[in-house]
């Protein structure tokens, strides 16, 4: 299993992860920098191979 790491340093709310090709995935995520529910977010993560 691959250690996750923080993709962001604020409130955080819930989060779908979602397939989006072969090398990224993609995370739909709620988020603020007081609330974690002020607004929703999409990132594009790069899929790393495991060592």
């Amino acid at each position: 299993m691959t250690p996750c790491r923080p993709h962001r340093r604020a409130p955080v709310g819930p989060s779908d992860p979602v397939h989006l090709d072969r090398d990224t995935v993609g995370l739909l995520y709620e988020t603020g920098d007081f609330s974690a529910y002020s607004t929703i977010t999409f990132r594009r993560i790069p899929v790393e191979e495991p060592a």
